[in-house]
C-alpha cells in the first residue's frame, strides 16, 4: 500500500520534504501528494501520539518550510490534521497565491514579514518580479 512499510519514519519524512523542491513541477506535485498522504496516515497519528517533543518540533519546522509546495487543499488538510495532534502549522500561503509560482530569491524564508508588500508590488508589474529595475532606470534601488 501507500505507507512505505508501516511505521512512520521521521528521518525519511524530513528528507522527502526537503527533496520536494528539487524535482520538476510534475514530480513535485506527485511527491507532495505522497508526502501529504503520509502525514495524514494512521501510522503518522500513532507516531505523533508517542513522539518526543523535539522530534515533533523538527518535523514541524521541516513541514512549515515546505508548506508552499503543497496544494491549497493539501495545506488545509495538513494544518487541520496536524494541529490537532499538537503541531503548529500555519498556512500563510493565502488562497490560490503561489500556485507553482516559485520565488527563489529568498522569498521562501522571509516568512510573514514583507510578503504582503512584495506580492502587491509584483502584481502591478504583471508578476514579472525582474522588471523592477526599469523603475529606477538603474538596476538596484
Amino acid at each position: 500500500g501507500k505507507s512505505s512499510g508501516g511505521a512512520f519514519n521521521l528521518q525519511e519524512a524530513i528528507s522527502s520534504l526537503q527533496s520536494l523542491a528539487t524535482g520538476s513541477r510534475d514530480e513535485t506535485r506527485r511527491a507532495s501528494g505522497n508526502v501529504a498522504d503520509r502525514f495524514l496516515s494512521h501510522d503518522f497519528s500513532t507516531w505523533a501520539k508517542m513522539a518526543p517533543p523535539m522530534d515533533k518540533l523538527k518535523l514541524n519546522a521541516a513541514l512549515q518550510e515546505r508548506m508552499a509546495w503543497f496544494s491549497g487543499k493539501q495545506r488545509a488538510k495538513l494544518s487541520e490534521s496536524l494541529n490537532g495532534m499538537g503541531f503548529n502549522l500555519t498556512d500563510d500561503q493565502g488562497e490560490g497565491k503561489g500556485k507553482g509560482k516559485r520565488r527563489e530569491k529568498g522569498g521562501r524564508r522571509s516568512g510573514k514579514r514583507g510578503r504582503e508588500e512584495a506580492a502587491g508590488e509584483e502584481e502591478d508589474w504583471g508578476g514579472g518580479g525582474r522588471r523592477k529595475s526599469k523603475r529606477g532606470g538603474g538596476g538596484r534601488r
